[in-house]
C-alpha cells in the first residue's frame, strides 16, 4: 500500500481533531512532545535504511513519545488520523488509535458518539482499502464495544458491490453474523443480541450467484450460512430453504437441508457445467452429511452433462474409487480407462495426475474386499 505525501489529504475522522489537523509537526500544538526518533542501530550497520516521506517520520517520532506515556487525548487521535491516511496498514498506529478510542476520558453517550462516527469515517476508508487486514480488525474492535450491528450488513454489501470476492471483507461479514446473529453452538449465556441478522442471508448468496454463477466467494458464504454455521439442523424452513419434495419423510433437519442444496447445485450446474466453485460446493455439502457420492441420483445426472466436462468425468472417477474403496459394486469400472482418456483429452494439464489416478484405481481392483462391519450388538 502506498502511503501518501500530503498531509492536506487527511480525512478528519472527528470534530475534535480539527485544531490538530492538516498535521504541522512545527505547530505548537506538539510543542511539549519531544520526538523520539527511530532507532534503526549504529548508522553502519544499517545497509539499507527506510526513507520515509518526512511528513510520515516526523508523525512517527511523535507518536512513538505519546504512546508508552498512554496520551489518550485529541490530538493523539489527530495524529493517528493523519498517520492512518499516509500508511493505513501500520499495525502500531492502528492499535494506538483504538487505545485512544476505548480507554479516552469520555464515557457514556458521549462515548459512544464518537465511536459511531469511528464507524462512519471508517466506511470511505474501508472501501479504498479492502485489502487491509488493519483496517478489517479496527472496525471490529469499534463494532465490539458499541456492540450495535444493524448497520453492519448494509455496509458490507456496499463493499462487495465494489469487490465482491474480496476475502476480509467476506471474513468481517461471518464474524458479525456470528458474533451478533448467533450460532446454535453457543451457550445460553451467549444468547444473541441479534438473531435477525441471518434473514434474507441465504437469500443474499442465491442472488449474487444469479448475477455471477462462478463467484466462488458467494458459494462459499452460502456453506457457511447453512452448514458452517451449524443452524442446517433445524432444518429448511428455518433457515430459508425451500424443503425438498417428500420431505414428510422422516429425515432429520440436516439431511433435508442437504438435498435441498444438493438440487440447488444441479440447477445451478445445468447452468455452468464447468463451474468449480458449484462441484466444490457439491462435495462439500456430501462430505458434511456422510452421504456418498452417488447419493440423491446424482450418478445419471453427472454421467448426463456429457464427456466434454472434466469436473463431471472426474466426479465418475471418483464415484468408481469411492464405490471400490467401500466394497460396493462398482458399474462404471469397465469405463475407467475411457474415462481417463477422456480427461486427459480435456483436461491435458494434468495428464501425468489422470493417469495416476487410473493406476490408483487398477490397485483397488486387486486389492481384497475390505471386511463386512460387524453385526450391530455382536
Amino acid at each position: 500500500m502506498t502511503m501518501g505525501s500530503s498531509s492536506e489529504a487527511t480525512f478528519l475522522a472527528h470534530e475534535c481533531e480539527r485544531p490538530y489537523l492538516p498535521f504541522d509537526p512545527s505547530s505548537s500544538h506538539w510543542a511539549d512532545v519531544v520526538p523520539t526518533l527511530q532507532d534503526d542501530g549504529p548508522s553502519p550497520d544499517v545497509l539499507v535504511p527506510i526513507m520515509y516521506d518526512p511528513a510520515y517520520s516526523s508523525a512517527m517520532d511523535l507518536l512513538r513519545t505519546m504512546q508508552p506515556k498512554r496520551e489518550f487525548s485529541d490530538r493523539a487521535l489527530a495524529l493517528t488520523t493523519h498517520l492512518v491516511s499516509l500508511n493505513p496498514s501500520s499495525y502500531t498506529v492502528w492499535a494506538y488509535r483504538a487505545d485512544v478510542l476505548l480507554e479516552g476520558q469520555e464515557g457514556g453517550e458521549e462515548k459512544r458518539k464518537k465511536l459511531r462516527r469511528e464507524l462512519d469515517w471508517m466506511e470511505e476508508l474501508a472501501r479504498g482499502n479492502m485489502k487491509s487486514y488493519q483496517v478489517w480488525q479496527h472496525r471490529r474492535m469499534i463494532l465490539s464495544a458499541l456492540g450495535d450491528p444493524s448497520t453492519e450488513l448494509s455496509f458490507i454489501e456496499s463493499v462487495l458491490n465494489k469487490d465482491s470476492k474480496n476475502y476480509h471483507t467476506w471474513a468481517y461479514r461471518q464474524w458479525v453474523l456470528a458474533q451478533y446473529g448467533g450460532l446454535p453452538s453457543g451457550s445460553a449465556r451467549d444468547k444473541p443480541t441479534h438473531p435477525e441478522l441471518w434473514e434474507g442471508e441465504v437469500g443474499y448468496t442465491t442472488k449474487l450467484i444469479d448475477e455471477d454463477v462462478r463467484n466462488n466467494s458467494a458459494w462459499n458464504h452460502r456453506f457457511f450460512v447453512i452448514f458452517g454455521s451449524g443452524r442446517a439442523a433445524a432444518g429448511p424452513k428455518a433457515i430459508g430453504l425451500q424443503s425438498p419434495a417428500g420431505s414428510d419423510a422422516p429425515k432429520d433437519g440436516l439431511l433435508q437441508c442437504a438435498e435441498a442444496e444438493v438440487r440447488y447445485t444441479r440447477s445451478q450446474l445445468s447452468i455452468a457445467p464447468s463451474n468449480a466453485a458449484a462441484w466444490a460446493y457439491l462435495r462439500g455439502v456430501l462430505s458434511h452429511v456422510n452421504q456418498p457420492l452417488t447419493s440423491y441420483d446424482l450418478q445419471p445426472f453427472v454421467r448426463n452433462l456429457g464427456d466434454e466436462v472434466a469436473h463431471a468425468l472426474e466426479y465418475r472417477l471418483d464415484i468408481v474409487e469411492e464405490q471400490l474403496l467401500e466394497g460396493r459394486e462398482a458399474p462404471e469400472i469397465g469405463m475407467m480407462d475411457q474415462l481417463v482418456e477422456k480427461l486427459v483429452e480435456v483436461d491435458p494439464v494434468r495428464r501425468r495426475w489422470w493417469q495416476a489416478r487410473r493406476e490408483e484405481i487398477q490397485e483397488l481392483t486387486k486389492a481384497p474386499a475390505p471386511a463386512p462391519a460387524p453385526a450391530s450388538g455382536a
